[in-house]
């Protein structure tokens, strides 16, 4: 990848969470905190901020990160980069009382390959009102099968800043789906894809996602699309024309 995946997991996700109660962004050697008293995982992170490619080094990285998670009064947990850790990183995860939750991955695009079949009828609005911002949170939540109160935090357009470009996508009038983009690190940054779970399945995801990025290609002057996708995901953005680079897990304590 031309951009580097930890670089951008971190100033992606410290625009968000400065947007939320009491956000910790400090450095602690190898270890960058994004957390905040939002009770959602997914806000609360610290990251591995520099290569860290012998055991000894790595370990450290991760005695830092468990500790601060473990100081701090939300859930964390902590997401390392597989390019900046030794070949044997699992090993050394399992033996530090940490399990990998979930396996994501950087991705990049210069340009989106047209679809394979038309666009889903969507009546496509951009997030503009606390109604709808309050709508695309909970739908985040109810398609990764979260609790709706997690996901409060990030339900206001507080959480969508000028700067980003979030939509929703309608059926009759109900939103289904949801995409944004946003600058990031040079980059148009896609994120917060989501779809109600019983409309899944109808290319809706695509079909906002598509016009986020076509909107975020006309307004900012960057040349290249970025985001993190789980393993599920991976192959549906390959197919749009994103190439993936280093694995960056989420690590939880284990048990």
């Amino acid at each position: 990848m031309q951009t580097e995946p930890m670089s951008l997991f971190m100033e992606a996700w410290r625009k968000m969470v400065v947007s939320l109660p009491s956000p910790n962004l400090e450095e602690n050697g190898a270890v960058t905190n994004r957390l905040s008293d939002a009770p959602n995982l997914f806000f609360n992170l610290w990251f591995q901020n520099r290569p860290t490619p012998d055991e000894a080094s790595f370990r450290e990285m991760l005695r830092t990160g468990k500790a601060q998670a473990e100081a701090w009064h939300q859930f964390a947990g902590g997401i390392i980069s597989s390019d900046w850790s030794p070949s044997n990183w699992q090993e050394i995860v399992a033996d530090e009382g940490l399990a990998v939750m979930l396996n994501m991955v950087g991705m990049e695009a210069e340009a989106i390959v047209p679809p394979s079949r038309p666009p889903a009828d969507l009546e496509i609005r951009r997030i503009t009102t606390e109604e709808a911002a309050h709508a695309a949170a909970m739908m985040n939540a109810r398609a990764y099968h979260m609790d709706e109160a997690q996901f409060e935090c990030c339900g206001g357009m507080h959480f969508f800043p000028p700067d980003a470009m979030n939509y929703l996508g309608y059926v009759d009038g109900r939103p289904v789906c949801t995409a944004g983009v946003r600058p990031i690190n040079g980059t148009i940054y896609v994120y917060l894809v989501a779809t109600e779970p019983d409309a899944q399945g109808n290319g809706y995801a695509a079909t906002v996602m598509r016009h986020a990025m076509a909107e975020g290609m006309a307004a900012m002057d960057y040349p290249l699309l970025t985001l993190h996708a789980t393993e599920d995901g991976k192959s549906t953005y390959e197919k749009m024309g994103f190439r993936a680079g280093a694995t960056t897990p989420l690590l939880v304590p284990a048990g």
